[in-house]
């Protein structure tokens, strides 16, 4: 009896020790909202601008175009209804949409038994049904003093698109179908290309020159190893991060003194596990610099981001997320150092904006 109790001891020991001794770190997956900056800025960086929609007669007819100047739109710029020179103008033309070609497409139905069971193919159990082929041409011009700033194709008439009805048990019902909704389908393919097509016009001016809202994810570290005595604190650090990182939208940053506490926590386990040989301590002090570097990317300080991202590549573990941090610093310097006006990607564009 008291080998065995002495055995179990034993076990446990090691157990425990294992534990001690390691550490599995997780990714910890989080999605937040932020206002990217112009990829292509204009002078001055905030503007007004006016829109136009050019449509055909067949087209304006079966489509809301109050709707369709409503949602035209470059993304945190103002928009205006009296443009005076030097106001940038957003024009969006459409074409009409032809119809290339109608098939007729056939297949051959399963035949079943009294009892409902298939048999396999009927010859003389056929259904029908039609592809429709047709074109559409549109594009936005942007343009500033007279002058052509941006030209995008949305869609070419040379590209194709095709509709396939339902399956009909005759060619005559099938043709009856094509006879009595032939406009109608135009219509429908009229009024989805046009929504289609100022939602690309929008996405794409947006880009170019406005502040568009950009949701995404990114991810944190966590451990997962209940037997070590951090990991409940670190659990619970990380929930408590993700919380306020999820809270950051397009308008609202994330304030340094909301996480002030994380930051001590963090900065705590690179001061209490200092062991650099000890696989635990190596994975601890990783997954806290990590966060320390989401953390500051976040509360947009490049310089801490390098900081910590060094510090990573000093303590060996998963050497080239160090890498991946310097990159992250840079590209964020080098993003802010493209306005004078904007050094953060969580505001109100009608804060920043120059009468």
């Amino acid at each position: 009896m008291k080998k065995l109790v002495l055995s179990l001891l034993i076990i446990l020991f090691v157990v425990n020790g294992f534990a001690q001794n390691n550490v599995n770190v997780d990714n910890y997956r989080f999605n937040f909202t932020y206002r990217a900056l112009p990829s292509k800025p204009l002078a001055p960086m905030f503007f007004y601008y006016g829109t136009r929609i050019n449509v055909p007669n067949s087209v304006a007819r079966v489509i809301d175009m109050d709707a369709l100047y409503d949602q035209l739109r470059i993304e945190g710029q103002r928009r205006t209804d009296d443009a005076k020179p030097g106001d940038v103008a957003v024009n969006l033309d459409m074409g009409f949409v032809e119809i290339v070609s109608s098939d007729v497409k056939e297949r051959e139905g399963d035949s079943k038994d009294k009892d409902g069971q298939k048999r396999g193919r009927d010859k003389d159990n056929k259904y029908y049904w039609m592809v429709i082929t047709y074109t559409f041409e549109s594009k936005v011009v942007v343009t500033k003093n007279g002058k052509n700033i941006e030209y995008y194709p949305l869609y070419y008439r040379i590209n194709t698109l095709t509709y396939q009805t339902r399956e009909f048990s005759s060619r005559r019902d099938l043709s009856e179908y094509w006879k009595n909704n032939r406009e109608n389908l135009k219509e429908a393919f009229a009024r989805d290309l046009a929504t289609s097509s100022v939602n690309r016009a929008t996405a794409r001016i947006s880009s170019l020159y406005g502040f568009p809202t950009t949701k995404s994810s990114d991810i944190i570290k966590t451990i997962n190893e209940k037997k070590h005595p951090e990991n409940t604190p670190f659990r619970a650090a990380g929930d408590d991060l993700k919380s306020k990182l999820e809270m950051m939208n397009a308008n609202t940053p994330m304030m340094e003194e909301d996480v002030a506490g994380l930051i001590d926590y963090y900065m705590g386990i690179l001061d209490r596990y200092t062991d650099p040989k000890l696989n635990a301590d190596i994975r601890l002090r990783y997954a806290a610099l990590y966060n320390l570097c989401k953390i500051y990317l976040y509360l947009e300080q490049p310089e801490n981001i390098k900081q910590y991202a060094d510090l990573i590549l000093e303590n060996g573990y998963d050497k080239g997320d160090s890498k991946k941090m310097n990159e992250a610093a840079q590209k964020l310097t080098g993003l802010f150092n493209s306005s004078n006006i904007i050094k953060t990607r969580h505001f109100d564009p009608d804060i920043f904006f120059e009468d």
